[in-house]
């Protein structure tokens, strides 16, 4: 990917917090001998992050491919993209461990459900900042299956 791709993918992968817990993108050569740890680095292909407490360079998972958003971006636009990737990313979600506790180890994780809504309320802002967001409300009702009202 080229420098200039990499300015797109950045901006995308900002806007949806992908990879998460990373405050910035950076495209380098290769990787710094004094590396920001609150940043990533995209070098070779892939994203590494410098893990402070273990002083070595780990390889990031993201949730999005470089191509697929290019592609979406050359099709719709930037924001556009962004919206139409705000649903892929709901459709791969996956419920976690909302809290687990066994002896001196805690897990504590977002529900599947606060994930959704902070999708959708990321795509509300998108939507409202490019002016595609019509304000319409639709009633929908659940089916009864069996004589029960799902």
């Amino acid at each position: 990917m080229t420098e200039g791709e990499f300015t797109t993918v950045r901006k995308i992968r900002m806007m949806l917090r992908d990879p998460s817990g990373v405050n910035d993108l950076i495209y380098v050569d290769s990787l710094p001998d004094n590396p920001d740890t609150q940043a990533a680095y995209f070098c070779l292909g892939t994203y590494h992050r410098f893990n402070s407490r273990k002083k070595e360079w780990e390889q990031l998972l993201v949730k999005l491919s470089d191509n697929y958003i290019l592609e979406t971006v050359g099709d719709k636009g930037i924001t556009r993209a962004a919206i139409a990737m705000i649903d892929f990313l709901i459709m791969g979600l996956q419920s976690g461990a909302v809290s687990f506790s066994a002896g001196a180890e805690s897990v504590t994780r977002h529900s599947l459900q606060d994930q959704i809504n902070l999708y959708k309320e990321q795509k509300k802002i998108l939507m409202d900042q490019l002016g595609v967001s019509t304000g319409r409300t639709l009633k929908t009702s659940r089916p009864v299956i069996g004589g029960v009202e799902e």
